[in-house]
């Protein structure tokens, strides 16, 4: 309830400004001024970008960045088949 969380009858507007500032996404571009902040359990990276504060998957960020550089890299060499398919 909004009692618990000390807001009291919130109007449309509060809850278009709480909505929006919980969508917030770090994008590719944010890691060129991301401040990290430190690391825990192993595998979260916290990372500060301006006024928000983000918690990373260390493991997902390595894969995404590994998944892109492969398919930016390779090159898929075509050939025909002997007898093409009916």
């Amino acid at each position: 309830s909004y009692d618990s969380a000390g807001v009291e009858n919130p109007d449309e507007t509060d809850l278009k400004k709480a909505t929006a500032t919980l969508e917030r996404v770090f994008e590719k571009e944010d890691f060129n001024i991301a401040q990290i902040l430190g690391q825990f359990n192993l595998g979260f990276i916290v990372t500060r970008v301006r006024d928000d504060l983000f918690i990373m998957d260390q493991h997902a960020c390595d894969e995404i960045y590994r998944f892109e550089t492969l398919h930016r890299t390779t090159k898929i060499h075509e050939q025909k088949l002997i007898r093409p398919l009916p």
